[in-house]
């Protein structure tokens, strides 16, 4: 009983880490594209508009 409960933990260790890590991967993937996407709305929106051929103001 000993061997089979010590050969159960590295596994179940092995997979809270690779669980763990793929949680963190996640997290860093969803910040990177919240940074990237507040990014392109505040270049969007903010940087004040230009004028056109008609000299009216685009967005």
């Amino acid at each position: 009983m000993t061997k089979n409960a010590n050969k159960e933990a590295p596994e179940r260790q092995k997979w809270l880490w690779f669980r763990i890590g793929q949680f963190l991967f996640f997290v860093v993937l969803a910040v990177a594209f919240y940074l990237l996407a507040l990014s392109m709305v505040h270049h969007r929106f903010h940087r004040g508009g230009w004028l056109d051929q008609n000299q009216t103001i685009r967005p």
